[in-house]
C-alpha cells in the first residue's frame, strides 16, 4: 500500500510530528509513504519537508501561491498519479480542501486527520470574529469532508465537533497521536538552557506564541511562584505573532528576568533533556504531541483538561490537570512540583511508562493502516 499524507505547515509543531511519526511507524507495517508539503509563497515554511527528509521519508514540494490556487490542485493530482498512491491521507484544513479538489482529478480514496481548532482571541477568551471564523471553517469543514472515507480525529471532542458540521459518524473515528518514545531518551541537555537555568528550576512552555495557549495565564502563574522559589526560570519554547507582547507582558507584571524566549528550536530531545517540567495551560487541544514527547523524556507535566489531554494525563498520577485560566491552581501546581522531587520523579516516571504502554507510534500507524485498507475497500 502507498499513502500520499498532504499537509500545509507554519512550523514543525504538533500535526508535523505526528505525521513523521505516522510515516515511520507505517514503514515498520510495510505501508509506503511519501509527504507532499505546501510550498506556500506567502508563508514558506519547510521545516516539516526538512526534518522528513533528514529522517529519509520521501517529500514532494508542491507550489501554492495563495489560498485559492488552482494550479496547485492539478499538481497534486499529478503528484498522487506519478507516485501511483493509493490512498491520500489530508492532515489540516488546507490540506483537506485540496486533496478533495484533486480527487475529482484523479480518483482516490481520502483519508483525513483533523488535529484541532485554534481560533481565539488575544486575550485567550474567543471574540466574535474567531467565533464567527470557527462557525464558517466548521461548516465547510463538514461539507468538504463528506467527500472523505475515513475521519480521524485526535479527540472525542472534536469528533463531536465533526459530527455537529455534518460529518457521518460512521465515517469518524477518536485516533490518539504516537510517538517514538526512544527518540526523547539519553539526549545530552542543551547547553544555553542549562547555563541559563543555572541552578534554577526550568519550566518549558513548548508552542506557537499565538492566543489561546495559555502563555499569558503562564507569566501571571510565575508572579506567585517567583514568591517562593525566585530562581525558577520559564522557556517559552516556539515562534508566533504574539512575543512582542509576551515579552511586553512580561516586563509589566516583573517577571522579564525570569522568562526566556528561545524562538523555533530543532533540538527538542536536548530542550526537553535540560527542563526540569514541561506546562501546557492552553484553552482547546486535541491531542497535544508536546506532551507525548515531554512525558517521553521523563519530565512531570502540568495541563488543563482539554480536547484528549484527560486521555493522557490521569491528575496526580500521569501529571497534574489544573482548570483553564486558573492562575492560582497553576501557581500551586507548579510549587508543589519544586518543592516536592520525589514525587515528581516518580508522577514522571508513570507518565513515561503510560505513554510507551497508550501512544506508541506502531499503536497509532496500526490504527490508521485498517482505515485506509477500509477507505480502498469502501
Amino acid at each position: 500500500m502507498r499513502v500520499l499524507h498532504v499537509i500545509s505547515s507554519a512550523g514543525y509543531y504538533g500535526a508535523e510530528a505526528m505525521v513523521v511519526n505516522l510515516c515511520h511507524g507505517l514503514k515498520a507495517l510495510g505501508v509506503s509513504s511519501a509527504l507532499a508539503v505546501f510550498e506556500n509563497r506567502h508563508l514558506p515554511n519547510l521545516e516539516v519537508a526538512e526534518v522528513a527528509q533528514q529522517q529519509g521519508i520521501e517529500v514532494l514540494g508542491l507550489s501554492c501561491n495563495g489560498r485559492a490556487d488552482l494550479r496547485a490542485v492539478g499538481t497534486l493530482a499529478g503528484l498522487a498519479r506519478e507516485w501511483r498512491a493509493d490512498v491520500i491521507h489530508a492532515h489540516g484544513y488546507k490540506a483537506q480542501v485540496y486533496a478533495s479538489l484533486s480527487a475529482q482529478l484523479f480518483r482516490l480514496p481520502l483519508v483525513a486527520t483533523c488535529h484541532g481548532y485554534q481560533a481565539r482571541s488575544s486575550n485567550g477568551g474567543r471574540s466574535s470574529t474567531a467565533d464567527l471564523r470557527q462557525r464558517i471553517y466548521g461548516a465547510l469543514n463538514g461539507m468538504m469532508l463528506r467527500g472523505y472515507v475515513r475521519v480521524a480525529a485526535t479527540s472525542e471532542k472534536l469528533a463531536e465537533m465533526l459530527a455537529a458540521a455534518g460529518v457521518a459518524r460512521r465515517k469518524l473515528s477518536v485516533t490518539g497521536n504516537g510517538i517514538d518514545i526512544t527518540a526523547f531518551q539519553g539526549a545530552a541537555p542543551a547547553e544555553d538552557i542549562v547555563a541559563r537555568k543555572a541552578a534554577g528550576f526550568a519550566i518549558g512552555l513548548v508552542a506557537r506564541l499565538i492566543p489561546g495557549k495559555g502563555h499569558r495565564e503562564m507569566l501571571q502563574a510565575l508572579s506567585g511562584v517567583l514568591a517562593r522559589y525566585p530562581q525558577c526560570v520559564v522557556f517559552f519554547v516556539g515562534e508566533g505573532a504574539m512575543r512582542g507582547e509576551l515579552e511586553l507582558e512580561a516586563k509589566k507584571i516583573g517577571v522579564a528576568a525570569n522568562v526566556v524566549f528561545t524562538g523555533l528550536r530543532s533540538d527538542m530531545a536536548a530542550v526537553y533533556a535540560a527542563l526540569d517540567a514541561v506546562v501546557l495551560p492552553s484553552h482547546a487541544e486535541g491531542m497535544p504531541m508536546v506532551l507525548l514527547e515531554a512525558m517521553s523524556a521523563s519530565l512531570p507535566v502540568i495541563a488543563t483538561p482539554v480536547g484528549a489531554v484527560p486521555e493522557l494525563i490521569v491528575d496526580r498520577k500521569t501529571g497534574v490537570l489544573v482548570d483553564v485560566g486558573d492562575i492560582a491552581g497553576l501557581s500551586q501546581a507548579i510549587l508543589r512540583i519544586v518543592a516536592e522531587p520525589e514525587w515528581r520523579a516518580a508522577m514522571a516516571d508513570e507518565g513515561m511508562r503510560y505513554v510507551a504502554a497508550n501512544f506508541s507510534a506502531e499503536r497509532m500507524a496500526a490504527q490508521y493502516r485498517e482505515m485506509y485498507e477500509e477507505a480502498c475497500h469502501a
